[in-house]
């Protein structure tokens, strides 16, 4: 797919996808995480803060946040 149909699938669809970049342990890592950081809020707070791109703060301590944003295949998929 190219990079104008990966922004009209964003644009048509509110997300796009791009496969083969973060491989099954990073994937359980990030998971297992979010739904602890997730489970850590009270209900009515994340029904407050919830749509695309919810206002849970992440933790900026955990590894595996900077081993995302730094992830080579993730930053040459654009």
């Amino acid at each position: 797919m190219t990079n104008a149909s990966k922004r009209d699938q964003l644009l048509a669809d509110g997300f796009c996808t791009f496969d083969d970049i973060l491989d099954s342990l990073m994937l359980d890592e990030l998971r297992r995480l979010t739904h602890r950081l997730i489970a850590d809020w009270p209900a009515t707070e994340l029904q407050r803060v919830r749509y695309q791109g919810s206002n849970v703060p992440i933790r900026y301590d955990e590894p595996v946040f900077a081993d995302l944003i730094s992830h080579q295949l993730a930053l040459q998929a654009n």
